[in-house]
């Protein structure tokens, strides 16, 4: 036993040898380890002197900070300006761009150093206000409010808002914020919050690169590889690894774990990601053609162009669908949202048809989706389809066939899009085309000012205020209030269209109407003495309708009972109305005027003549009957009529109107409606030797027969009718002394 043990005791030695041999270099390696740490903690705590601070005062003693971010070769002027007058400010450079921090009461200096910097005049020095007036104002932003769409809203520490305040404004981006001490809310439409995001997270970003020491590596977007970067030392400039994000970490992880610092090097490499020159996915084509039809027409460049993107395409849909796979169930619509972010649907749709055509054998795509794929593959090579193997989706098949179904949904949806747009354009060009080119109601207003306020539709004409009063007032038709989003309402009360704060419009069918009538009405009092003669002294019986005319002076009597004008001492005035028509009574409507002026009630509010342009039959019209010569004046009121007694000067004189506008010899006003010349006018032509007309004679010499003798009265001076008849005896006796001229036989 003893043997044995002293036979393997030189083993033992020689394995216990070993085993603190092996101890001894674990020792050293953990101690060389330690130290190193030691040395990273102890650069981190030293703080070196920060060369990217600049500024006369601690940035924590200035109070009421307001921040401006401006390129750091305009600031490096400004911090001189603003040493040199013993302004207190701080500063922080980061690249091109430097963010100066000074006191409110401070910021007319500041405004004063960039003038001076950019060659401006200085901005004037304002008067010191009153402690009141200094009130610092609550309200921040670049935009109004109301102005920002779909908003979203986030609180931040007052400090750091007006920080990404000014990185949000440098860069163009909409926002209203409002402060409430130490914490202020922003309002950004959703559309800007990556901006939002991108600002708070390189804020972040340059508080943590402040706490670490100079980096011993740098990092550079990889110039052919849009996933890639590149690792180099900084003292000798040398490529230390190429790779991925996830790689260039592992590589510092396993190799470089003493010298690089794991949170600044994802620093760089978001810096570096964001600097890389990003490519525009939609810009590049889809690409149809195999190779060789590529290569036959001088198009490989596309060809490359468009698989690359199809490689890139199907790992970025592997992608969406593994990170919206969840619970046994794919969110379809958020993949697919995801993708379209970067790539067109057509590419989408693309890639995922060729993988379901490559495994049109699998029972686990339904036949819908095989019918869509083998449409969308149509006309593609063998070649081709061989090659687009390349950017075979890797996801379950489940996976890619309700993927598939989301692709065709959308697709769809994108078509009926299009066709809404194509129908609204076609209906923009058909209103262009339709565009009331006429004379508008209002003159102070035009379609171009209606268009330019938001209102484009041509249904309405614009109007102004006062416009839409006068029309409201007179009751003209109806008045609509116009607004900025294309809609409109009507305004049924006066003080809806006061308290409007917008443009008003009318119906374009109401004044094309009242155009019409006003053309009409023209034309009617053009010839309203002559229509009036034929109505009161035509041979045909006949019925005639007066009907206000439109003005201030009547807008008071519209539509009155004769009553209520009769309360207040007024009649119907002639001058107040126009005759709007006239026609011959029918031959199959009763002369009972009862039942006439009922008929004409119900003729002229149902059953309109096509030559009848005034408004229906109402009260304050009135209607005239001629039956045999006598004529009555009716005056439509709430129920029934009410017969005149006197209209005007309507029932006085009507020869002398006729005689006036129809007929010839107004000088032988004689009671009679006659065109032809009178017995002397014909004998003083034979006299003159001009030939006469011995029909217009005989008819003259009946005229003379037919008219009534005239009566004498005394002191009175002899009518026309027997200043004639005087004149012919005198004639008649003159005459037997002279011989009888030509032209006088009868």
């Amino acid at each position: 036993m003893m043997q044995a043990v002293r036979a393997s005791l030189p083993e033992l030695k020689s394995s216990l040898e070993t085993i603190r041999s092996t101890a001894s270099e674990l020792i050293n390696q953990i101690s060389d380890k330690l130290l190193g740490l030691e040395k990273a903690q102890e650069q981190i705590a030293e703080k070196p002197e920060k060369s990217n601070i600049i500024g006369n005062t601690a940035f924590s003693s200035i109070e009421d900070k307001q921040y401006f971010r401006l390129k750091s070769s305009t600031a490096e002027k400004v911090a001189d300006y603003l040493t040199g007058q013993n302004i207190p400010f701080s500063g922080r450079i980061n690249g091109d761009k430097t963010t100066i921090t000074v006191s409110e009461k401070n910021v007319p200096d500041y405004k004063n150093a960039v003038a001076e910097a950019m060659g401006k005049d200085k901005a004037e020095p304002k008067q010191e206000q009153s402690q009141t007036e200094t009130k610092k104002p609550d309200i921040i932003g670049n935009t109004p409010y109301k102005s920002i769409p779909d908003k979203s809203f986030v609180k931040l520490s007052t400090e750091k808002a007006l920080a990404v305040a000014s990185i949000l404004n440098e860069q163009g981006v909409k926002f209203s914020g409002r402060t409430d001490g130490d914490k202020t809310t922003l309002t950004i439409s959703k559309a800007d919050m990556d901006s939002y995001k991108s600002a708070v997270k390189s804020l972040e970003q340059d508080k943590i690169a402040d706490s670490f020491p100079e980096p011993k590596v740098s990092v550079e977007y990889h110039p052919h590889f849009e996933d890639k970067f590149i690792l180099k030392e900084v003292s000798t400039g040398g490529t230390l690894h190429t790779g991925t994000r996830e790689d260039i970490i592992d590589f510092c992880k396993e190799k470089l774990a003493a010298s690089v610092i794991i949170p600044q090097l994802e620093i760089m490499l978001d810096k570096a990601e964001s600097d890389r020159q990003k490519i525009n996915h939609f810009d590049i084509p889809l690409y149809k053609n195999d190779y060789a039809v590529a290569n036959e027409k001088n198009e490989i460049q596309l060809y490359r162009d468009s698989h690359k993107e199809n490689c890139t395409c199907s790992k970025a849909i592997d992608k969406a669908i593994a990170n919206n796979y969840k619970d046994n169930r794919l969110d379809t619509k958020s993949a697919l949202e995801s993708v379209m972010q970067k790539y067109p649907l057509e590419r989408i749709a693309h890639v995922t048809a060729t993988r379901v055509v490559a495994s049109d054998w699998d029972g686990r795509f339904s036949e819908k989706t095989k019918d869509w794929a083998k449409n969308e593959c149509s006309g593609l090579s063998e070649m081709f389809m061989k090659k687009a193997l390349d950017y075979y989706l890797n996801e379950h098949p489940g996976l890619v066939n309700l993927f598939a179904d989301r692709v065709i949904e959308k697709q769809l949806e994108i078509e009926k899009d299009i066709e809404n747009v194509v129908a609204e354009s076609v209906q923009q060009d058909m209103n262009a085309e339709n565009t009331y080119t006429g004379k508008l109601p209002d003159e102070n207003i035009s379609i171009d000012d209606r268009n330019a306020f938001g209102y484009t539709s041509n249904e309405l004409l614009p109007l102004t205020e006062e416009k839409a009063l006068e029309f409201f007032d007179n009751e003209v038709a109806a008045v609509f209030l116009l607004y900025d989003d294309n809609t409109e309402g009507q305004a049924n009360e006066r003080f809806e269209i006061e308290n409007h704060r917008g443009i008003f419009g009318i119906e374009t069918q109401d004044w094309e109407k009242i155009m019409a009538i006003q053309e009409h009405t023209a034309s009617l009092e053009k010839n309203e003495p002559s229509r009036e003669a034929i109505l009161f002294h035509g041979k045909d019986d006949a019925i005639g309708i007066y009907q206000l005319k439109d003005g201030k002076d009547t807008r008071d009597i519209r539509f009155v009972p004769l009553e209520h004008l009769e309360r207040n001492g007024e009649v119907p005035h002639r001058e107040d109305y126009i005759l709007v028509y006239t026609r011959k009574i029918d031959d199959n409507q009763a002369l009972d005027k009862d039942k006439l002026l009922e008929d004409i009630y119900e003729e002229f509010n149902l059953n309109h003549p096509k030559d009848f342009i005034g408004h229906s039959l109402s009260v304050s019209d009135i209607v005239i009957i001629q039956h045999d010569g006598e004529s009555s004046a009716h005056y439509v009121d709430n129920f029934g009529f009410k017969e005149l007694q006197n209209f005007g000067e309507i029932q006085k004189n009507h020869l002398k109107s006729i005689e006036d506008t129809v007929e010839q010899n107004d000088n032988s006003f004689d009671g009679i409606i006659n065109n032809t010349p009178s017995v002397s006018e014909l004998e003083e032509k034979a006299k003159n030797g001009e030939p006469i007309n011995l029909s217009d004679l005989c008819k003259a010499v009946k005229n003379e027969q037919k008219s009534p003798p005239e009566k004498p009265k005394a002191d009175r001076k002899p009518s026309i009718l027997g200043q004639i008849k005087a004149a012919k005896q005198v004639q008649k006796e003159q005459s037997k002394d002279k011989p009888k001229e030509k032209g006088m036989e009868i």
